[in-house]
């Protein structure tokens, strides 16, 4: 026997959150939070394989490219700047490859 005051479909049942609706704004929170290190983790993986990359073709030297820098009158820092420029390109590259594959998941 129904009395009028329950609800037709249990859709229409509203569960008290207990912080006046601020469970969307924590949950949107938590995403953005995974999405951050989501990017961050493919920012360290393109790192890691352009330093990688930067150091082996230093090892394999099919270019001469180590006896330059070698031979260079500030060859720690021309060091640097070539290790620096292969990791922060390939950084940059897997981050945004990263995004857009990201994307297309969320769809």
């Amino acid at each position: 026997m129904s009395t009028g005051l329950e609800p037709e479909r249990q859709d229409d049942v509203k569960e008290p959150s207990g912080n006046c609706g601020c469970g969307a704004v924590q949950k949107k929170r938590r995403s953005a939070t995974r999405f951050f290190c989501e990017l961050t983790g493919h920012l360290g993986m393109g790192i890691g394989l352009g330093t990688i990359l930067a150091l082996s073709l230093l090892t394999l030297d099919t270019s001469n490219t180590s006896i330059m820098i070698r031979n260079a009158p500030n060859a720690t820092e021309l060091l640097v700047v070539f290790i620096g420029t292969f990791a922060s390109t390939f950084g940059i590259g897997a981050t945004l490859t990263g995004l857009i594959f990201m994307e297309m998941d969320r769809r």
